[in-house]
């Protein structure tokens, strides 16, 4: 057996805490047990009395003895803690928090609460072991005032530093000066009880080396309700945001050739429907842009009819092939005549790889069919006089084969058939 005694302040009167405790861990029941290392479990009466407790909750005393009080805190408080409710405990500098679990002891919530320390369970050790995995997530802890306690040299190596030792103990420290004013924000939020995830903060460490990071943080509420410490998790996402950086560029880059581009640009559904067209196609037409999705023009009425079975099929390749395809066809302009254009497509894919429009680049040929046309009809009418001309030789050889058959006296056979 062994046995403590504590006073602990209450609602203004003082209780005489009592620890009476068997050694043998068989006097809690077996379902009550943890098994796990570095885990204590106690049963606190209403009173602040430990009546039970495993092996595990002695070690825990011995090592840090001022648990004693924190416990027997819980068992005078617990009715006003919910089920399964967690309190953190600060340790010694540099080394995080305990957590403490509180729930009713069954069957009589009346028999006072069963408390679980839980030495093993450190934020930072899981930090350590992602560490080890070369993973991008780092879990760390912090006071109140955001200085580090736990976790500095795995986050200041994240953030870029090969140097930790320099690093700040302050979490505002390693920040960027843009992200400061946010966290600081956020951090009041996270010490009146708001837990927040998914922050997007910048950091700057060492001074030059910037880094983007998606952070998480949990308050640690002591017995009292009060905010004791937070518990961190950020991971990199430096990589995505490059990333996302790239595509927006992209995305730009792709809007001011769009916009500015000489030759009209138009982007089809993949059911050949039009969703947009830019500046050029409204020059080259004299269609305004907006007249295509307001109703006033039907995309289809624009092709000329003879060319839009075509181009409909062309469209339907592409989409199907998963290839360029060039069409020429038609256009009608504003005043009604047509224009022509060489049309090549290609699919718009989204980021899972499926298809998800087409993109049509036209050019202006009318000048070029023209002069085709023209060129056409040069050889037909070459043609055609080329074909009178071979009757005449034709027939002129027919004359002089003729001419050649005449009898000697062709005068007097004249004379005698007149």
């Amino acid at each position: 057996m062994w046995h403590a005694s504590l006073a602990v302040p209450s609602e203004g009167r003082t209780v005489a805490v009592t620890m009476d405790a068997p050694q043998d861990k068989e006097s809690i029941s077996p379902d009550e047990l943890t098994e796990s290392a570095g885990t204590g479990l106690y049963r606190v009466s209403v009173e602040g009395r430990v009546t039970c407790a495993n092996r595990g909750a002695k070690e825990l005393l011995r090592r840090w003895p001022w648990l004693e009080r924190q416990i027997a805190q819980l068992g005078v408080s617990g009715g006003n803690l919910s089920k399964g409710d967690s309190i953190g405990v600060p340790l010694a500098e540099g080394e995080g928090f305990l957590r403490l679990s509180v729930r009713a002891a069954a069957p009589d919530p009346e028999a006072g609460v069963l408390v679980t320390v839980d030495a093993d369970d450190r934020w930072s050790r899981l930090g350590e072991e992602l560490a080890g995995l070369h993973s991008r997530i780092v879990f760390f802890e912090c006071d109140p005032h955001g200085r580090i306690v736990s976790g500095v040299t795995a986050l200041a190596r994240a953030a870029g530093g090969e140097e930790t030792s320099s690093a700040p103990e302050m979490l505002a420290g390693l920040l960027a000066s843009s992200s400061r004013a946010k966290f600081e924000s956020c951090w009041g939020m996270v010490l009146r009880g708001t837990p927040l995830r998914g922050i997007e903060l910048e950091t700057e460490w060492p001074p030059g080396t910037r880094r983007t990071f998606w952070f998480s943080f949990f308050p640690l509420r002591g017995p009292d309700g009060s905010t004791v410490g937070v518990r961190g998790m950020a991971r990199d996402i430096s990589r995505e945001r490059g990333l996302a950086y790239a595509l927006e560029a992209a995305d730009e880059r792709f809007n001011v050739l769009f916009r500015e581009a000489s030759d009209p640009v138009l982007i089809f559904g993949t059911d050949g429907s039009i969703l947009a067209a830019n500046p050029a196609f409204e020059r080259l037409t004299g269609v305004r842009v907006d007249e295509l999705f307001t109703g006033e023009k039907v995309w289809e009425d624009l092709v000329h009819p003879e060319d839009l079975a075509q181009l409909k099929a062309g469209l339907r390749e592409c989409v199907a092939s998963d290839t360029g395809i060039a069409v020429e066809y038609q256009l009608k302009s504003r005043d009604g005549s047509y224009v022509w254009v060489e049309q090549v497509h290609s699919v718009l894919h989204d980021e899972s790889g499926k298809a998800r429009g087409i993109l049509a680049v036209a050019r202006d040929i009318t000048r070029w069919r023209r002069r085709e046309m023209d060129l056409r009809r040069t050889a037909a009418e070459t043609l055609s006089q080329h074909e009178k001309a071979q009757d005449l030789i034709v027939r002129m050889t027919r004359l002089f084969r003729d001419v050649g058959q005449l009898p000697p006296d062709f005068e007097e056979y004249v004379e005698g058939m007149c």
